[in-house]
C-alpha cells in the first residue's frame, strides 16, 4: 500500500511536466538553431472572431488599424537593419522548443500579434510590434534587450 501510495505521488509530480512538455501535432516546431525570429498574426477566422465579440465594430477598427500600423513599422526597422524572421499564422497558438524540450503558448493578449524572440539559452519571449523596436537591440547578430 505504501509503495502505490508513493508511485502515485512520484506520478502526480512527474505527469504535468511531461504533458505541457511534449508538442503538440498543431504547434509551430523550433529545432535545430540557436536564435530565431518569428512574427506571428491572427488568422482570417481569428478575426472575424474578434470582430464578433467586439460590443463597438468602430472599436475593433481603430485598434486593428493600430496593430496594422505598429506591424508596419517593425517590420520597416527589421528590414532596414537586415534582420530576417519566419512568420507564422497565429492559430498556432504554441511553439516547441525541440533541443530545450519546452514548448510555449502565444498569450491571450498578443491576439492582433507580435514576435517571438528566441536564442538558445537566453531568450524565448514574446514581443509586441512596439517593443521590438523600442525596447530591444540586434547586436552582431544577437538581440539583448534595452536597459535604457
Amino acid at each position: 500500500m505504501k509503495f502505490k501510495a508513493i508511485l502515485i505521488i512520484i506520478l502526480l509530480i512527474i505527469t504535468p511536466q511531461f504533458i505541457f512538455s511534449q508538442s503538440n501535432e498543431n504547434d509551430f516546431k523550433i529545432s535545430g538553431v540557436s536564435q530565431k525570429l518569428i512574427e506571428f498574426f491572427p488568422s482570417s477566422e481569428q478575426i472575424d472572431k474578434m470582430k464578433k465579440e467586439t460590443k463597438e465594430l468602430d472599436d475593433f477598427y481603430i485598434v486593428a488599424d493600430d496593430v496594422l500600423y505598429y506591424r508596419y513599422l517593425a517590420n520597416q526597422y527589421l528590414s532596414k537593419n537586415n534582420i530576417s524572421f519566419d512568420t507564422i499564422n497565429s492559430s498556432n497558438k504554441c511553439f516547441y522548443l525541440k533541443e530545450e524540450n519546452k514548448r510555449l503558448c502565444i498569450p491571450e493578449d498578443f491576439e492582433f500579434g507580435g514576435f517571438f524572440i528566441y536564442e538558445r539559452g537566453k531568450y524565448a519571449e514574446f514581443v509586441d510590434y512596439l517593443d521590438i523596436r523600442f525596447n530591444w537591440k540586434y547586436i552582431d547578430g544577437h538581440w539583448e534587450k534595452d536597459t535604457d
